[in-house]
């Protein structure tokens, strides 16, 4: 695809941003820019960034930092990827792009103590759902779906963690294929991954769906028992939140 066709795809989805077509425009960028590039969250246009190298993306080490053994991950690609006691008295569904900064952003210097301070408790039962804002993070999602399950949530560890290596490159699918070999995906089966239509829109479905069923439209977004959060949140107004989801679970009080 071509400068100018990419500029009118970016001029057309930035006017998108600005109502509520955020579905629509996430959608155009999806479907019309195919291999291409699209800059969100104040990144540098991919024609500034030099290419994919052939080596590993740095960040795999990541992806030891945290245990997911209360993962709840079904054999189906679309199946629910969750972590923690489904009886918790708190639900948490987070709304991210794999090539989103700030959803980066909370990965690395968030996730991690909300994970150990609320997850891990029992204290919340947490559910990732793709929300791909572009065509490479709509890949991505893809890779890590088709991962045994037991390596998805690694996987977002290690994709988060070495963003910069490999989403904003204009050969990011080389770097995405080092990643999941990294993770035990074949060059043959990434392929395949890739080819999957049925899978690709059901991500996009998914996307679609839930963003018009809770009103997302950006990423990182979080929904605490009902209640929408945006942003790439300081923990301290995860504890507000989910403290008030507590306290109306006692008063039988709906979130608002």
């Amino acid at each position: 695809m071509g400068r100018f066709a990419l500029r009118a795809i970016r001029v057309f989805v930035m006017k998108k941003l600005s109502s509520k077509g955020i579905l629509v425009a996430a959608l155009a960028v999806i479907l019309l820019a195919g291999a291409g590039v699209y800059a969100m969250n104040g990144k540098k246009d991919a024609a500034a960034i030099p290419a994919a190298s052939a080596e590993p993306a740095a960040g795999a080490e990541k992806t030891a930092d945290m245990n997911f053994d209360s993962a709840s991950l079904p054999k189906d690609p679309m199946g629910a990827r969750t972590l923690g006691d489904p009886k918790a008295p708190v639900k948490v569904e987070e709304f991210a792009s794999l090539t989103c900064g700030h959803c980066a952003h909370f990965e690395s210097a968030i996730f991690p103590e909300f994970k150990k301070k609320y997850i891990d408790t029992g204290k919340v039962f947490f559910t990732f759902t793709d929300f791909p804002l572009n065509a490479p993070a709509l890949d991505a999602s893809m890779v890590a779906r088709c991962l045994p399950p037991e390596r998805y949530f690694p996987f977002l560890v290690l994709l988060f963690g070495s963003q910069e290596q490999w989403a904003f490159s204009p050969n990011y699918k080389d770097a995405l294929r080092q990643n999941a070999k990294l993770a035990g995906l074949s060059d043959e089966k990434f392929t395949a991954c890739l080819a999957n239509k049925k899978l690709k829109e059901s991500i996009v479905q998914q996307m679609q769906e839930r963003g018009q069923a809770h009103n997302v439209n950006s990423t990182p977004s979080f929904l605490v028992d009902g209640k929408l959060l945006t942003g790439a949140l300081p923990i301290e107004q995860f504890d507000e939140a989910i403290e008030e989801a507590m306290k109306n679970k006692t008063t039988g009080k709906k979130a608002e």
